[in-house]
């Protein structure tokens, strides 16, 4: 096919909305729950289950307009990982991830796009710290160096790679003294996947580290790419790199509201000596409903967030310095409400939930290491304190 004509045609794949995908994720999460185990296993996703994820168009959520894209709003695609997530934390973590393949096309021109992402239902991990080195050479750079995390990698179709710029073996620096960065594409095949995923929890997502050595990516491959400096005159979705992280949110959520349902379940089945149903005394009928407050808080938060991103972005306006100091800020308080959330409900259960046999315990590990993300941790609210001091000094 003549790529030089594709630029008005969109990629391959049919037609869906956002409904069709939210229904066909709910279909889905009988069987991601039965594969939790077979997800750790394998530290990936099953063949079978990526191809019916693909069939459910969950990684074609946030491909371009321009593209023939859904363009899904980040509260929707939220709403998506948060279903596939309380079936099983691995899944909705991994399609998190690899559904960025729509952002990441936004931000290149049609065709250059095309290229890289000729169909909807293609796969894009992204690996960000340490980056790689990236040498200048004629028509690219040579790219080089073992990274990670690589979150989904081993069910990627695309892999994006953090570089900084090098000349002669020494790094290029921008204006603010930093090294230039951006991001590249290399192909498939030029990627060493190394086993390094050996976790507590989320071991189904196989976010292992990867490396590169001497590999051409052209420069009509790489993107530059800051979190500080948004492209206003990308498709929605690509203007600001920050925002590809909303939808992660989906993934606590997903988890947390499981985890209190498990924990609710088990409950219910505990009587006192006396033989009084345990969930009738005091402390658990004021207990459980103080878990679900804190749970549905942050998704209040999160929605709202997301919500407000989203009236703005779709109606081409830029997002305020403050609006975006509340996605990072929102990054940190919601996750921390979850683990309150599950940790309290916790307490309540008592020593039962240590049994592995209750299935508790690998949920609770997954809450526990998506939650160590760089997003959901403190240096997001150094990042919220920076937008904040830019709009105290426009105001």
């Amino acid at each position: 096919m003549d790529l030089v004509h594709m630029a008005d045609k969109p990629l391959e794949g049919k037609a869906m909305t956002i409904n069709d995908i939210i229904a066909a994720a709910t279909a889905l999460t009988p069987k991601l729950r039965a594969a939790i185990d077979v997800c750790n296993e394998l530290g990936c996703l099953p063949k079978d289950i990526m191809e019916e994820l693909r069939a459910a168009g969950v990684f074609r959520m946030a491909f371009p307009a321009q593209l023939g894209g859904l363009q899904a709003k980040l509260a929707d695609q939220t709403r998506v990982i948060e279903i596939l997530a309380a079936a099983n934390p691995s899944v909705g973590w991994t399609v998190m991830i690899l559904a960025d393949s729509g952002y990441f096309a936004g931000m290149f021109d049609p065709k250059t796009a095309r290229e890289i992402w000729p169909r909807f239902d293609m796969a894009t991990s992204a690996v960000s710290r340490p980056p790689a080195k990236a040498e200048v050479v004629e028509g690219g750079y040579r790219l080089s160096g073992r990274i990670g995390f690589a979150s989904g990698v081993r069910n990627a179709d695309r892999i994006s790679v953090h570089c900084e710029k090098y000349v002669d073996g020494k790094p290029i620096l921008g204006a603010d003294g930093r090294p230039e960065e951006f991001l590249a594409f290399p192909p498939l095949e030029a990627f060493t996947i190394h086993d390094a995923w050996d976790t507590v929890g989320m071991r189904g997502t196989g976010s292992t580290q990867i490396s590169v050595d001497n590999v051409f990516v052209p420069e009509s491959h790489v993107i530059a790419s800051s979190i500080e400096k948004p492209v206003l005159t990308n498709p929605p979705l690509s203007r600001y790199v920050n925002l590809m992280f909303v939808n992660q949110l989906g993934v606590i959520l997903g988890t947390t509201k499981t985890l209190l349902e498990m924990i609710e379940a088990r409950i219910a089945t505990k009587m006192t000596p006396d033989r009084t149903p345990l969930n009738k005394e005091y402390r658990f009928r004021v207990g459980i409903p103080h878990a679900w407050g804190l749970y549905q808080a942050a998704s209040a938060y999160v929605y709202d967030v997301a919500g407000k991103c989203d009236a703005l972005l779709f109606a081409d306006k830029p997002l305020p310095p403050e609006l975006l100091a509340r996605t990072s800020t929102m990054s940190v308080i919601a996750p921390e409400l979850c683990r309150k959330a599950v940790d309290n409900a916790l307490d309540l259960l008592g020593s039962d939930h240590i049994f592995r046999s209750t299935g508790i315990d690998k949920l609770y590990a997954d809450l526990r290491v998506a939650s160590t993300h760089i997003i959901h941790r403190m240096e997001a609210l150094q990042r919220a304190a920076t937008w904040r001091e830019q709009a105290s000094a426009a105001a």
